[in-house]
């Protein structure tokens, strides 16, 4: 999911100063960039002092870079504001990372960023395929907040207006539906916990939403079959959980790489299905076989708390990875290039 050829170049982007474009085609899952920071911070009053550590020509790179919020007489201290990113999700440390800080915002972007601990760099990999000349888009944002708020988040703390497609053409129905993808997300264990089949239904209902709002993160798509393992696992149905965590691992390494943290803990849970300490929490039952493209519901899940139902034996199972599974055939080959990336990666676990 790497190449050794150069994948982008920094040129000028119509209405946004400076911007990474693809020097070539980019794969979804491929290695983008990976960068060290030039500096990091606790805090913003540590800023000025680690700027002065800095070589001159380490201190010509830092000062290249914009200043949203003084413009006209750059300061240090604004300047990491504009361009810093946390040293991990909700990490207090920040980090200047000149490379990747020229990564322009859309609300519908074609790269994952993270901070890898192991490597002590940031990454990012493409999260959708991006064509030659295209330009690498990052996204600022939590993704499924509505437009009206995406844009007062990005005027207060970006002081920009997104001009991104999603933004211009502010549809309420793609509103609606990304408000319905961030509800399904904080729905789904709460449900599992007194509903696993309802906690079930739900994370594939936000899968197919997120495929029908063409957002596309495979960082979302992990931790959503995540969830759907851990509904899964807590009634002791090792065969669907252990799909899911194909796809969760899947998913996880297209957005992250090899080096992330979670991969090795995924891959022991897929090996291992029942290793979970909530394994049998909620007893013991089968789950329906939920069609991945179209939701349709076959046998299992039923009866005598699940243990008369009959599993996934009607469901189509995918060739490929094992993992997905589809009503038909005609649903299947609807729904497959949107599956194509994480069956190539869960494929290979077989």
């Amino acid at each position: 999911m790497s190449s050794t050829s150069p994948s982008y170049l920094l040129a000028e982007a119509p209405g946004k100063n400076h911007g990474l474009f693809a020097t070539r085609p980019i794969a979804t899952g491929e290695l983008v960039i990976s960068e060290a920071p030039l500096f990091t911070a606790q805090g913003l009053f540590e800023v000025g002092p680690a700027v002065q550590r800095l070589s001159a020509a380490e201190k010509v790179v830092f000062e290249a870079l914009t200043d949203a919020y003084c413009p006209d007489k750059p300061t240090p201290v604004t300047r990491f504001k504009t361009n810093a990113l946390p040293l991990g999700v909700g990490s207090t440390l920040g980090g200047l990372f000149p490379q990747i800080s020229r990564i322009n915002h859309s609300c519908r972007p074609n790269v994952h960023h993270s901070w890898c601990e192991k490597l002590g760099k940031e990454v990012i990999y493409a999260s959708s395929p991006i064509a030659q000349g295209e330009e690498i888009l990052t996204t600022y944002l939590e993704p499924y907040a509505s437009t009206e708020e995406r844009r007062r988040i990005l005027v207060n703390d970006f002081r920009f207006v997104c001009r991104c497609d999603v933004c211009e053409r502010a549809d309420p129905a793609n509103d609606a539906l990304r408000k319905k993808i961030a509800q399904l997300g904080d729905e789904i264990l709460y449900t599992s916990r007194r509903d696993p089949i309802g906690g079930l239904r739900l994370a594939k209902e936000r899968l197919r939403s997120m495929e029908e709002e063409g957002s596309g993160d495979p960082a979302e798509y992990s931790v959503t079959h995540y969830d759907a393992y851990q509904t899964c696992i807590a009634v002791s149905d090792l065969e669907a959980a252990k799909r899911h965590m194909g796809l969760a691992y899947a998913y996880r390494l297209l957005s992250e790489g090899p080096d992330s943290a979670e991969i090795p803990r995924n891959l022991a849970l897929y090996r291992n299905p029942g290793s979970h300490p909530a394994t049998g929490m909620h007893g013991r039952r089968v789950m329906p076989g939920i069609c991945d493209g179209c939701g349709k519901e076959a046998v299992g899940g039923g009866g005598d708390g699940g243990k008369k139902g009959k599993g996934t034996a009607k469901v189509l199972v995918c060739e490929g990875c094992k993992c997905a599974i589809y009503c038909d055939k005609e649903c299947q080959a609807k729904h497959r290039a949107w599956h194509e990336a994480a069956c190539s990666v869960a494929g290979r676990l077989r």
